[in-house]
């Protein structure tokens, strides 16, 4: 019983995060239409190297180990500078 508590405690974090995240999504897209008349948002850094990341893992490529795209990665690995749970997921 207590394992299935801890994983429906789990499922609502991840579901709850994922919604939210949505609903700050949705807010910011919102301010930024009333503000510039623009229906776009452009993407941060972050949300680019997520997306490139999600395309690589979708055509079967991989993420690498060091990305030599980074200009500014200082000799960092992928996984040391951002987590990656959600490109694997994604892609």
């Amino acid at each position: 019983m207590k394992i299935y508590l801890h994983g429906a405690v789990f499922v609502f974090c991840v579901l709850f995060a994922f919604f939210f995240r949505g609903y700050i999504c949705n807010r910011e897209l919102a301010e930024v239409k009333k503000l510039s008349g623009a229906d776009f948002a452009p993407f941060e850094v972050e949300s680019a190297m997520m997306y490139a990341y999600i395309n690589r893992i979708a055509d079967g490529k991989g993420i690498p180990e060091y990305d030599p795209q980074l200009k500014l990665s200082h000799g960092f690995r992928v996984c040391e500078q951002m987590s990656l749970g959600l490109e694997y997921f994604l892609g």
